[in-house]
């Protein structure tokens, strides 16, 4: 049993992290004196020397990093869809460069176009697959997200998870966070919603789910490491040609078939594949709030609706006590495509060119602040 100091207990209140170490230092004490009772004090220096990266890696790492610092996070897009790339700028990403850093967020992308929202972002990576939405050029720029993460790692950085979305997704951060907090990552965790359906393994009868990236998927650091062999642009994206296999359900088949690793299933995390009466129509503001990822579309909720989203959560932190006029709002938001059915009957998606006739875009050479994916290039 652990003995809790005053001081202990009024740093609880400002940092769960300075708790967790505190009260761990002051156990660490106490089982100190108890060994010095029982042992002599050569056998205990011992025992601290044995010890010693054990229990400095104890103190002072997890418990003193807060989540933010221990997570990449990676979106991606592309130069047809840079028109999306403004409402998340307005909601779920911070819009200063510097907190855009704080909080690890990359942005990846086939080409740079001048004038644009890319220039509001802080890491702008330009991957070198081909632009166009087919298997192998989507397990491409797959294959590019987690050689990113290795990069970064080689040159330092300490990540505990990487999370992946889509530039047509909301993310609460905090929710995130507070989930990501509760987990190991020493574990090897595949954590995302399950795709509508299930694939076959080839020439085995065996199925498997996977997650479907509209919803978004995070990976330990654990997981990371075992997939650097399978997950590669050396041999991904023609891998994905044989098994006929997207960049996520081949994700999926790796991690469950060659690893063993089960998909860690969170129904907080919304994907646009969902069907429209059992996805943003059946939410309670209970439900939005405790939601870590949305997925949006054309034909149910167009992204202009993200930002009003995003107002409502927002109030909700506010004003917590006033959360039935919140809730009306939500109620009228959720409910307004479905009472209107002319907004998207008939209707395509705009807010990606490739989608339809492209229109002409500026594209320039790469800037000096996009980064190619090889180590040399890359900036901790």
């Amino acid at each position: 049993m652990c003995l809790i100091t005053p001081r202990a207990v009024r740093r609880c209140f400002k940092s769960r992290y300075h708790c967790k170490r505190d009260l761990f230092i002051v156990c660490f004490m106490i089982l100190i004196v108890i060994l010095s009772l029982s042992v002599d004090l050569e056998q205990l220096y011992s025992f601290i020397q044995n010890h010693q990266s054990s229990l400095s890696l104890l103190l002072f790492s997890s418990f003193n990093t807060p989540i933010a610092n221990r997570l990449l996070i990676l979106v991606r897009t592309s130069h047809h869809c840079e028109s999306r790339l403004k409402y998340l700028l307005k909601t779920w990403i911070p819009p200063l460069k510097r907190n855009q850093q704080k909080s690890n967020i990359f942005l990846l992308t086939d080409q740079y176009i001048k004038n644009s929202s890319y220039d509001k972002f802080e890491n702008v990576i330009l991957t070198d697959c081909p632009q166009k939405h087919k298997i192998f050029d989507l397990c491409c720029k797959t294959a590019d997200e987690f050689q990113l993460y290795h990069n970064l790692t080689k040159n330092g950085a300490k990540f505990d998870w990487m999370c992946r979305f889509d530039d047509d997704q909301y993310v609460n951060l905090d929710n995130l966070y507070s989930y990501l907090t509760k987990l190991n990552s020493s574990i090897p965790y595949y954590i995302g919603r399950t795709s509508k359906y299930s694939i076959k393994i080839p020439d085995n009868n065996q199925t498997v789910h996977f997650a479907t990236y509209g919803a978004g998927v995070c990976y330990s650091k654990v997981l990371l490491s075992k997939l650097q062999n399978y997950i590669n642009k050396s041999i991904t994206p023609d891998d994905c040609i044989k098994t006929r296999f997207a960049d996520d359900a081949y994700l999926g088949y790796t991690i469950a078939y060659k690893l063993n690793t089960s998909l860690t299933i969170n129904k907080q995390l919304h994907s646009h594949l969902e069907r429209l009466q059992i996805s943003f129509h059946r939410l309670t503001l209970e439900n939005l709030l405790e939601a870590i990822t949305f997925g949006f579309s054309w034909d149910r909720y167009q992204l202009k609706w993200m930002p009003v989203i995003h107002e409502i959560i927002q109030l909700s932190r506010k004003h917590q006590k006033d959360q039935d006029s919140l809730m009306l709002l939500w109620n009228f938001v959720r409910d307004y495509e479905k009472t209107h059915p002319e907004n998207i009957t008939g209707k395509v998606d705009d807010s990606c060119t490739s989608y339809h006739k492209e229109k002409n875009v500026s594209v320039a050479n790469m800037p000096n602040k996009a980064i190619l994916l090889t180590t040399k290039h890359i900036k901790i």
